[in-house]
Order: structure tokens, then sequence, then C-alpha cells
């Protein structure tokens, strides 16, 4: 399974949205800013539904921490892997740190920062949304190149042999490329559909959600600092206020940026 850069495919909207992380004077980092580049699954039949966040570090000019996130319950990935494994589901599931990639002396600290990232439930919308684009662009790209992609089928047919359909043909000279044709257009449809999904989960914010944020905004374009601005936006729509802390305000901040 090969993970690919998201920003490869993409790298307009990885540049807008591509979240960092800023830290000062934090007692487990250096002051610094860390980037978390999105990888996802380049295989256009799996269906992991996860992220490999790389860790890049700005001075050190570097990937720093390798930290694997799924966002479906156990259940899913357990049905998904067919293993019940608890070891192996929690490592699927994340946030983690990947055993499979070489880790920094910053990693355990980054996993921290990341599983406070992940609270944002905008923000993971928003990995969902990257990965059923760069999924639905695996799968038209393979489209592309089906008269040599391997076909898909509950049973085994070998190139060679009798065609099922009856024509007397050899298999590669009648429905192969039929059937990799509809495989693939399977696959497209279902991811398709998914996406239109995720775009949908987007609009589902609250009126008050939308109000409390409008609120945070207008007060930071006045020149109010991001704790000033989050006072002034729970006093109106204390049941939407956010929690603060001196951890957290960064990524808060970064968030409205």
């Amino acid at each position: 399974m090969y993970y690919e850069p998201f920003y490869k495919r993409f790298p307009e909207i990885a540049k807008e949205e591509t979240r960092r992380l800023l830290v000062f004077d934090d007692p487990d980092l250096p002051d610094d800013e860390y980037a978390l580049l999105e990888s996802y699954c380049s295989e256009p039949h799996c269906d992991c539904r996860r992220v490999f966040f790389n860790v890049f570090s700005k001075r050190r000019k570097q990937i720093v921490a390798v930290i694997a996130y799924g966002w479906e319950s156990k259940r899913y990935y357990q049905k998904w892997l067919g293993d019940n494994n608890p070891d192996i589901l929690r490592e699927l599931k994340g946030p983690a740190l990947n055993t499979a990639s070489s880790q920094s002396e910053l990693s355990s600290a980054l996993l921290e920062k990341v599983k406070l990232v992940l609270k944002d439930k905008n923000y993971v919308k928003r990995l969902k949304r990257h990965y059923a684009l760069f999924k639905k662009s695996v799968v038209m790209e393979t489209l592309e190149e089906s008269k040599n992609f391997p076909v898909v089928s509950k049973e085994k047919i070998s190139r060679n042999d009798p065609c099922p359909c009856g024509s007397g043909k050899k298999y590669k000279k009648c429905c192969l490329q039929k059937d990799e044709e509809i495989s693939l257009k399977n696959i497209f449809k279902g991811y398709n559909q998914m996406t239109a999904e995720f775009e949908e989960t987007l609009d589902e914010r609250t009126a008050g959600e939308i109000a409390h944020d409008n609120i945070v905004l207008s007060e930071l374009r006045k020149g109010s600092s991001i704790k000033e601005a989050l006072d002034a936006a729970a006093e109106k729509y204390p049941e939407e206020a956010l929690q603060y802390d001196d951890e957290n305000i960064d990524d808060i901040r970064i968030h409205y940026n």
C-alpha cells in the first residue's frame, strides 16, 4: 500500500488548507512551525479512510514525525481488514505514530498536539473531503490506464481461459476489457457518491455555530486578540463557545486564519 502526498495531486488546495502548528514557549517542543502534510493511499480498490501526517519542521527542513489517523469506527476497520486484533485496530484508527516510519525525538510530543487538533470537527471534515478528492483522482487516473489494470473478479479467470460468456474466444480477446471498465466505473461511482456525502456534511453547521464564528472573525478584523474574539462570541453564543487554554489557543487561532 503506497501513500502519496496530497499536494502532488492538488497543490493549490494543499497550499490553502494544510494545517500548520505554531509552537512558542512549549515545554515539550522547540519553537517552530510544523506543517501537517497529508498523504493518502493511492490503491484504487482500497477504501481505508485514513491519512498519514508527515509532520514537517520549518526550521529543521525535514519530517520529524509520521502520524496515522483513521476517522472511522473500530468496527469499520475490523470489517475492512478482516482482523479483530486490538493492537492492529488501535494503530489503524489512531491517531498513532506509524511504526513503519522513522521518528524523531519530537514525535511523541507532536502526536499529543495532533490529538488536540483532531478535536476540531471542521478539520476532520476537511480531511474527509481531501480523501474523497484524492481517491476520485486515483480512480479516474486508473480508468485512463484500464487496459493495463488487472481484472478484479470473484472467480479467478486467466486471461487465456475461455471467456465465461460462451463466445468461444479467449477471455483476453473478449470480455476482459469490458469487465475491467465495469469494475472501475463502479468504484468511481462509489467515490463520487462518497464525495457528495462529505460535501453535504460541511454544510451541517448550525446557525449558532455560524453566527459564533462570524463574531470571532469580525472581532479579529477589528484587531482583537484571539482570546478577546472568542470571549466576545461566547458572551452572545455560550452554547457554541470554544474552550481554550494556553495549550490549544494557537491551534484555534490557526482555525480562524
